[in-house]
């Protein structure tokens, strides 16, 4: 993971979520893997392109439409996933917010755009019993920390899309 967090470290156009955002926010331990949205089919290629001549493995490659998709690439049991949504970048990239950890700034989804996602992916029929046992956790300590006036805002700016279809 090192080595992802050092190449992100470096980069600006990009939001971590899901489990290690969780991490990073709460201290809820996160697997073996990090999240990223880019705004852009050319940056997730260059990213990818980047890690495989570093000796990591394209293993997942999927355009669901012509403004989203992933690729995936792993290297000893640890996965970075590359992700684009248009919608999604609208609305949570503005919101990001700057985390400091180990001496690197990463670009995280806000306690609030985290919230969000969490509330989403926990009702995803493929989510493991391990993973929706720390989404609960994550939900419960961000309850403490998120402010309602900026998640109301957030909630107001998603398109109803962002409820009802798989964008990640």
């Amino acid at each position: 993971m090192k080595e992802i967090l050092a190449f992100l470290d470096s980069e600006k156009e990009y939001v971590i979520f899901a489990g290690f955002a969780s991490f990073l926010h709460t201290g809820v331990e996160s697997s073996a893997d990090i999240d990223a949205f880019v705004p852009s089919f050319e940056e997730i290629n260059r990213m990818a392109d980047e890690f495989v001549k570093k000796g990591w493995e394209l293993t997942k490659n999927e355009k669901f439409c012509d403004d989203a998709g992933v690729k995936t690439v792993e290297k000893n049991g640890t996965t970075f996933d590359i992700c684009l949504n248009q919608h999604v970048n609208k609305v949570f990239f503005p919101v990001k917010v700057e985390v400091s950890f180990e001496e690197l700034t990463l670009q995280v989804l806000s306690l609030e755009g985290l919230f969000l996602t969490t509330l989403k992916q926990i009702t995803g029929k493929s989510r493991t019993e391990a993973k929706m046992k720390r989404d609960r956790e994550t939900i419960e300590l961000l309850r403490k920390k998120i402010d309602v006036k900026r998640l109301k805002e957030l909630i107001m700016s998603t398109a109803d899309t962002f409820w009802t279809e798989r964008h990640f």
